[in-house]
């Protein structure tokens, strides 16, 4: 990811012919990642099987990575609009969501994965306050503590957390409980959960 967001950010358009073979590799495999994921959830609309197992290997998919792959190709090359001095000069001021906004249009298929791309949080600060919770919850005392009951715990915590939250933005929020299918386990967490918050 952080090859590919390399690669795709506009501020670091000069440098594409570049790249070494770790951000190439990078790239590609990112590409093929998220095309994947398009193509499944392209399925799961209902404009194909639900039931059909996509992988790398699926038709859809390779003829959606070669399609991202040649306009990767026009995007190293500075082709088209990207010939423009003033794409250049938008490329180091403009955000990078907005600069594919504008100029990515005539590739579609590479400008949907830029800002994919793009998007991701740099920050582990999320994690990072999930690992000290799950510091806070499983103790020194606490260490013949199961992993699976620790895990609940922090969910459990996070739930919480989010619920007063929201509710303290004026938010209605009515958590009665989980819902869950019936022919699952799930019953057995449910209650070791109630016995954890009781």
């Amino acid at each position: 990811m952080h090859a590919a967001g390399y690669a795709f950010d506009p501020e670091f358009m000069e440098n594409t012919k570049d790249w070494d073979a770790a951000i190439s590799t990078g790239t590609l495999e990112v590409i093929e990642r998220l095309c994947l994921r398009d193509a499944i959830l392209h399925n799961k609309a209902g404009h194909a099987d639900p039931y059909q197992m996509i992988t790398t290997e699926s038709e859809e998919v390779v003829m959606l990575v070669a399609q991202c792959e040649k306009e990767l190709a026009t995007y190293k090359e500075r082709e088209g609009v990207f010939t423009r001095g003033s794409v250049l000069v938008n490329a180091k001021q403009m955000p990078p969501a907005q600069w594919w906004g504008n100029y990515g249009g005539h590739l579609p298929v590479l400008s949907r994965v830029a800002t994919s791309v793009l998007a991701q949080v740099v920050c582990a600060s999320a994690a990072e306050r999930n690992w000290s919770i799950y510091g806070q919850i499983k103790t020194n005392k606490r260490s013949r503590m199961d992993h699976a009951v620790g895990d609940k715990m922090v969910y459990c915590h996070e739930a919480l957390h989010l619920r007063e939250k929201l509710q303290k933005v004026s938010y209605q929020q009515k958590v009665d409980k989980w819902e869950s299918d019936s022919d699952s386990d799930a019953s057995d967490d449910e209650s070791d959960l109630k016995d954890l918050m009781a």
